[in-house]
């Protein structure tokens, strides 16, 4: 079984509760009322935005609940529903391991682009059509065929998915942490709001997590107070760095027998 989840998300915009200053604008809580999901409350001078995620289906029932909630700690969050209110479903997995065949290429969410650990895709997406466009206009003899279009996804593993994919490891991980364990890890210090910060332009591990030698030591030494903890760590670091070897030894030209052993080690790390 893959583990590429499609989280359930709902996202609606609704009115701002009072006008008084708010000390964060923008929150995300992680497994709220300990539950395998995510959320977020930004704070706007008009209305509030309302975004919940989860592993897995859920209705309007559980949709007031939650954000009954998150009211409690963010009373801007008003009741009444100004646009929005709908499920979706986000593919937040590693990027496809074959992209294109004779005649067709995959693009966006069909090709899995998206940021893994937060949903967004629309930079990524761009970006890849820059060079979907380019690879096209260099076929001079109009063949478009598998040969010709896997320069399309040689680039975009170079420039892109090398470093999404590892971020879907990462990703992963959040599968197996208990809620108790998520509230060891920011207690100790372990991962921090500053690791956090991952924007839609983020591609990369490093981007949101780069720590000198003596903090990597100290966050160390927390994590082995917890076994079990450390174990799911470890396999999370054990898998990034498969991936890492695996993109980059992407075949850097078309041949179907070498794409697809290639594409078979690179799913692998992501199969239980």
């Amino acid at each position: 079984m893959y583990l590429s989840f499609f989280p359930y998300r709902y996202r609606a915009f609704y009115d701002r509760a009072f006008d008084g200053p708010v000390k964060d604008e923008y929150k995300v809580g992680l497994l709220p009322q300990g539950k395998l999901a995510v959320g977020w409350i930004a704070t706007e001078k008009n209305f509030t935005d309302l975004l919940i995620a989860r592993f897995d289906p859920f209705g309007a029932e559980e949709v007031e609940e939650t954000a009954e909630y998150f009211r409690k700690d963010n009373p801007s969050l008003g009741k009444k529903l100004l646009r929005g209110g709908q499920f979706v479903k986000i593919p937040v997995r590693q990027p496809l391991s074959v992209m294109v065949c004779d005649g067709f290429a995959a693009i966006g969410d069909s090709a899995f682009m998206t940021v893994p650990v937060i949903g967004s895709g629309i930079a990524n997406s761009l970006r890849a059509s820059k060079t979907l466009a380019e690879t096209i206009a260099a076929d001079k003899d109009e063949v478009f065929n598998a040969e010709t279009l896997w320069h399309y996804q040689v680039r975009y593993y170079k420039e892109l998915g090398s470093g999404l994919a590892p971020l879907a490891c990462a990703k992963l991980a959040l599968t197996k942490i208990t809620p108790a364990q998520l509230d060891f890890i920011f207690a100790s210090r372990i991962l921090t709001e500053e690791d956090l910060t991952i924007g839609a332009n983020s591609t990369r591990i490093t981007d949101f997590l780069s720590l000198t030698p003596a903090e990597f030591i100290r966050r160390s030494k927390s994590v082995v107070k917890d076994v079990d903890l450390l174990a799911k760590i470890a396999k999370v670091g054990a898998d990034v760095a498969e991936t890492v070897v695996h993109t980059a030894a992407i075949p850097k030209k078309w041949n179907r027998g070498a794409v697809l052993k290639w594409a078979k080690k690179y799913d692998s790390v992501f199969t239980v």
